[in-house]
């Protein structure tokens, strides 16, 4: 699964820099280019689970080039703050990539792409508790299942993602691993 993730992730790279000219993430990550936690949990711990969630998070929302959606989207949210004052508060790189690809993007169904984020966004939500708060580590194994339950939901993101970029008549020539969609995906 998590070699699965990084396929996709690569994969989803090489497609946006070929149809948009500039790609979508930032970097790449391979065997030997990898974080060594980005893998399942020796011990499951709550520090882990949180090591794994912020791991995740940069290698998703961190990564997202912001390069990409210049002058296609806005970058900053205008509210209302009261008396007439108004705040300029920018947007984060989700929000950004969400409004993006429903700009470039269109379904028959009009949740699919805000379907597609909400794992992501679920990340980082999860990031806040272990960003801003102190907490005593334990051990369960709970957390086993939410980290393959985690890694899941993204790597079905973006395999999604994947597959909507090859779309694209630019991604025509753009070669990708068979074993993408060939391959045996284990979620152990």
């Amino acid at each position: 699964m998590f070699s699965a993730f990084i396929g996709e992730l690569n994969a989803i790279i090489d497609l946006t820099e070929k149809v948009f000219g500039i790609a979508i993430f930032r970097k790449k990550f391979d065997k030997e280019n990898r974080p060594k936690e980005f893998t399942f949990f020796f011990s499951p711990t709550l520090r882990n689970y949180h090591s794994f969630i912020l791991l995740l998070d940069k290698m998703v929302s961190e990564n997202i080039n912001k390069d990409l959606f210049k002058d296609k989207v806005e970058f900053y949210n205008l509210e209302a703050i009261g008396d007439g004052l108004v705040e300029r508060k920018t947007k984060g790189t989700l929000q950004l990539f969400e409004e993006w690809l429903n700009s470039v993007y269109s379904s028959s169904n009009a949740d699919d792409v805000s379907g597609l984020f909400k794992p992501l966004k679920k990340i980082r939500r999860k990031r806040q508790e272990p960003a801003h708060r102190i907490s005593d580590d334990y051990y369960n194994k709970k957390f086993i299942e939410k980290q393959k339950n985690i890694i899941s939901e993204v790597y079905s993101v973006f395999y999604t993602l994947r597959k909507i970029f090859q779309e694209h008549p630019k991604a025509k020539d753009v070669e990708l691993p068979e074993w993408l969609d060939k391959g045996e995906i284990k979620n152990f």
